[in-house]
């Protein structure tokens, strides 16, 4: 993890350690990740992005709403972390437990995978993603 951040639904202000980064709108492209997360009825969510206000490199945002006392929801807060983290633990899993560990959308579209396979096409199965035999 290398930052934090909190959205407030009521000011729009998008706060960061170092201060107020940003105000979001909906016509904002890229704010639509806000706007998004906070229509999906999962309390958290992932999603892989470029924030120019916080790093020039691509970072994996774990979000998470913060909910007031009747489930009405109120705010997002969560962490960013380094893609370049991500592919070192991608790969630490394929070197210690002998797997290969990927993210993927629901349609088994490969989101992110450790920097340097070779991407294969998966596909979505009862019971989750399965890798097709060779």
């Amino acid at each position: 993890m290398f930052t934090t951040f909190l959205v407030s639904e009521y000011t729009k202000n998008y706060y960061h350690p170092t201060g107020i980064i940003d105000v979001v709108s909906p016509f904002k492209p890229e704010n639509a990740w806000y706007f998004n997360f906070k229509e999906i009825p999962e309390e958290y969510g992932i999603n892989l992005d470029f924030n120019d206000h916080i790093s020039t490199h691509l970072i994996m945002f774990v979000n998470y709403k913060i909910l007031g006392e009747h489930g009405e929801y109120m705010d997002a807060t969560g962490i960013g972390i380094n893609i370049s983290y991500v592919h070192e633990m991608l790969k630490r899993f394929r070197e210690t437990y002998k797997v290969n560990v990927f993210f993927a959308d629901t349609n088994g579209e490969i989101l992110l995978i450790e920097e340097g396979l070779k991407t294969r096409k998966f596909f979505v199965k009862s019971g989750g993603l399965r890798a097709p035999r060779p």
